[in-house]
């Protein structure tokens, strides 16, 4: 171990650095969470104008019945939001699922904190995957008609959810779009958006371990 003038002029032992390194990680994630205090309204305003231009992007003969209207949960009140929710459970537990085969702890989030039974890094994580896997997935399919506003939803007073056939319909579409391959900026070479889930749960790893710079770097374009 460092002690006194000395160990500004000699490297730290091993023990040391790692005892440095997760007191980095610590900092790190205690200024992550007050910088994510601060933003909360910012988070919303941006949420409701993401959501309004989100609607605009619906093709008209997609029909207004599946026409999202603003953003809605627990419970969600139209079509377009019952199909985000689903695919935000699915990614969810997609995600989770890297996380722990990489061997990271899911309780030790960042921006999100134990709020709920829900694992604050897995939601953290989630954020990176919401826009290209479930958002654009859901807008495309939209757009394409896949589902029938009748076959496919369930309406139970402002209620609407997805039956057996609707949520059938919607895991086709979501493990086909967590299947198509996409350029990682980091590595330079496309991979899939579910080995790119591992991947960024192993940069994670990286930027509390020494070499940062390297998570969330992918844009979509």
């Amino acid at each position: 171990m460092c002690s006194g003038r000395r160990a500004r002029t000699t490297r730290c032992a091993p023990a040391s650095r790692s005892r440095s390194r997760c007191c980095a990680a610590a900092f790190a994630a205690r200024h992550a969470r007050w910088i994510a205090r601060r933003s909360w309204g910012q988070e919303g305003n941006a949420a409701r104008a993401y959501f309004s231009a989100l609607a605009a992007l619906v093709h008209p003969d997609a029909g207004d019945a599946l026409r999202p209207r603003g953003r809605s949960r627990r419970p969600p009140e139209d079509r377009f939001n019952a199909l985000l929710s689903f695919g935000y459970t699915l990614l969810y537990r997609d995600v989770l699922s890297a996380i722990l085969r990489v061997g990271l702890e899911p309780g030790f989030g960042v921006l999100h904190q134990p709020r709920s039974a829900a694992f604050p890094l897995a939601l953290d994580l989630t954020e990176l995957f919401r826009v290209p896997v479930v958002d654009m997935a859901v807008l495309g399919a939209v757009n394409r008609r896949t589902f029938d506003a009748a076959r496919d939803f369930a309406v139970t007073g402002r209620q609407v959810w997805l039956p057996d056939v609707g949520r059938r319909a919607f895991i086709d579409v979501y493990e086909r779009r967590k299947h198509e391959e996409y350029r990682h900026d980091v590595l330079g070479f496309s991979l899939s958006y579910a080995r790119m889930m591992e991947l960024e749960a192993r940069l994670l790893e990286k930027e509390w371990s020494g070499e940062p710079g390297l998570f969330a770097r992918f844009r979509i374009r």
